[in-house]
Parts: C-alpha cells; sequence; structure tokens
C-alpha cells in the first residue's frame, strides 16, 4: 500500500492532505522520515505520524450493525426487499 493513502485512512483526510503532511517531514517508517508519498508500505514497517504509532490492519475486518426495527438480515433472498444492505446503500 502507498504511505500516502495509509496516512489518509489512518487520519481520515484526503490522499493530498496526506500527502502535504508526508512532505511537512510529520511521518516516519520504521524511525526514518520519509518523504515519499508513494513509498510503497510492508506489513513489517511501523509507521509513525507526529510521534504516534499507526498501526496497520491485517487479516478480515468485522463490522458490527445496529440493525432497524423491520429490516431483515438475511442473505441469498431476493424476495425480501427490507434488507440491511438495502438500508446501507440508501444511507
Amino acid at each position: 500500500m502507498r504511505l500516502d493513502k495509509f496516512i489518509a485512512q489512518q487520519l481520515g483526510v484526503s490522499r493530498a492532505i496526506a500527502g502535504r503532511e508526508i512532505r511537512g517531514n510529520r511521518v516516519t517508517v520504521d524511525g526514518e522520515i520519509v518523504r515519499n508519498a508513494a513509498f510503497k508500505l510492508l506489513p513489517e514497517h511501523d509507521v509513525a505520524y507526529d510521534g504516534n504509532p499507526l498501526a496497520q490492519q491485517h487479516g478480515p475486518r468485522y463490522f458490527m450493525l445496529n440493525k432497524p426495527q423491520g429490516y431483515v438480515l438475511l442473505h441469498g433472498r431476493p424476495l425480501i426487499t427490507q434488507r440491511c444492505s438495502i438500508f446501507l446503500m440508501n444511507r
């Protein structure tokens, strides 16, 4: 993954802003300042922003949903129109 994409995801900002932060010497990889936004991160790299470590996520992610009353949570049932997936797509 590119460093600017990782920083953007972690900080919740655009890649352009992440690039500015990287070029502003605020990001380190394995203790070294990196100014190249296109730097390719590997899973074993330790990334920090302003000295605060940022964790890389590996493996599956799990999400919890507070299901509204009246919605059905089923997969593979095309006749059911009120599904949580439809609810999420319309948000």
